[in-house]
């Protein structure tokens, strides 16, 4: 049966209706596109490299057949023939299908483009290459908790053109990947936030410089009246925040005093609390203890989606109502169990180098890691000190195990396990009392399983299977 037709924004059917339009990519999003695409009235087309991909079922195969559907293979004579073309951020602009369109003159677009044209409320937008979908979704709390309607989604959950269903809301809080970045024109957000800059995804762009110019084209477009969130304690962020535009506000976040429209922290008789940066000095908001989740990256994440929230107008009560009530999101810097003394954290989530240096600087105490899968292109040798420090043994399972070993030789003892399972064995025989077991994998997990949250699933398992074996001792 097919799903009912998404309702859509009027000046979405005023623009596009007839109008010749290909999706590239049968996935989630390219699927979301062509929904959107067709209750537009456009006359859809859709091209897969895949031969037969999964979810095509949903989709009404008779109104994409009207365009054409090509699958097996990008099909660059099919996207040269359209009056505009939607790319799904898996798919690089450099494919040669999509630079065909473009020397024919044919405009190639993403979903968040499209979305950012139709999107009927203020849009704040979140990048950075670690945290977005924690920010993401606390934004989302925080306009919850001031009573405002709010949809949450984009590289997080629910696809950008989904959210346009409907009424517009009184706002839109999207996290926006580089892949999606890479595709934006016209997109203005009132407020985007950068949580940070490390190297990732080298496995699609020639190198870091390349990835972060991505991640900055999502301010490009910005202008005066609006806000960007930027994280001062980032080297690279601090650097390339000059790319935003002058008339652009700059709100900024890190871990000392807040700067006017910013957040931080400030101390006080009861300890240390995150606060807004006022015209007249620091707005002490919540104690950090009141803030449920553990970690550096943590706190960080609390104080951009902080400095975000009253960016967009919301008022800090509403701020620490939401932040006190957020108990963060699974695979994230989840912790699973305590078992004998150690904690088992699951932060299948942290798929690049800098996400795993974060998750491991704000881990108390020791601990043993759990790594490997599918390496982007990371440099696991800048690990090397911190591991040197307080790892007591790194435990290595996937494809890249053999590379992540030779890099890290001699900084930590090392292991080699052949699966996940058999990982958290070895590390709970390594571990001491009061010591964490990490699941941070540093690279993808498509060698083993279908996606991150797979594998956090599988890492829970067998720790529940730890934790029963240690009951019955």
């Amino acid at each position: 049966m097919t799903a009912e037709a998404p309702r859509i924004p009027a000046a979405a059917r005023a623009d596009l209706a007839g109008w010749r339009v290909a999706v590239v990519g049968a996935g989630s999003t390219g699927r979301s596109a062509v929904r959107f695409l067709q209750a537009a009235g456009a006359r859809v087309a859709l091209t897969d490299s895949r031969q037969d991909p999964p979810g095509l079922e949903g989709l009404d195969r008779n109104e994409v057949l009207a365009g054409g559907l090509s699958l097996g293979g990008l099909d660059g004579d099919l996207l040269a023939a359209q009056d505009l073309v939607v790319a799904s951020p898996g798919v690089p602009p450099t494919e040669a299908a999509l630079q065909r369109a473009r020397a024919a003159g044919v405009p190639v677009i993403g979903d968040v483009e499209l979305f950012g044209r139709y999107a009927g409320a203020p849009v704040v937008a979140i990048t950075g290459s670690n945290g977005k979908s924690t920010v993401t979704t606390l934004v989302g709390a925080m306009f919850e908790a001031a009573g405002r309607s709010v949809r949450v989604g984009g590289n997080l959950g629910t696809p950008a053109l989904d959210l346009l269903d409907g009424a517009a809301p009184d706002a839109y809080v999207l996290e926006v990947s580089s892949f999606q970045a890479e595709g934006l024109d016209r997109f203005r957000p009132g407020v985007a936030v950068l949580l940070n800059l490390s190297a990732d995804h080298l496995d699609r762009y020639p190198d870091e410089v390349a990835y972060f110019d991505a991640k900055l084209a999502l301010f490009r477009n910005m202008g005066e009246g609006d806000t960007a969130v930027l994280n001062a304690d980032d080297p690279e962020v601090r650097e390339r925040a000059q790319a935003v535009p002058a008339e652009v506000r700059r709100a900024w976040f890190g871990a000392g005093a807040p700067a006017a429209g910013g957040a931080g922290r400030v101390e006080r008789a009861d300890g240390p609390w995150l606060a807004l940066g006022g015209p007249e000095g620091p707005e002490p908001v919540l104690p950090e203890a009141e803030w449920p989740l553990v970690g550096i990256p943590n706190r960080q994440n609390a104080l951009a989606a902080l400095a975000a929230g009253r960016a967009a107008g919301l008022e800090p009560e509403a701020l620490a109502d939401a932040m006190r009530g957020f108990r963060g999101l699974p695979h994230r810097m989840e912790l699973v169990a305590t078992v004998g003394g150690v904690r088992y954290v699951n932060d299948s989530k942290g798929t690049n180098v800098g996400a795993v240096a974060s998750a491991l600087e704000g881990l108390p105490g020791r601990w043993v890691w759990i790594a490997g899968g599918i390496n982007k292109g990371g440099d696991f040798t800048v690990l090397r000190p911190l591991l040197a420090e307080r790892c007591r043994e790194a435990v290595l399972i996937g494809e890249a195990a053999g590379e992540i070993a030779a890099a890290i030789d001699g900084a930590t003892p090392v292991h080699q396990a052949g699966d996940l399972h058999a990982a958290v064995c070895r590390a709970a025989a390594v571990a001491e009392a009061g010591d964490t077991v990490v699941l941070s994998p540093g690279c993808t997990s498509f060698d083993q399983y279908p996606g991150f949250a797979a594998r956090g699933e599988d890492f829970r398992r067998a720790v529940t299977a730890l934790e029963e074996n240690h009951a019955f001792r």
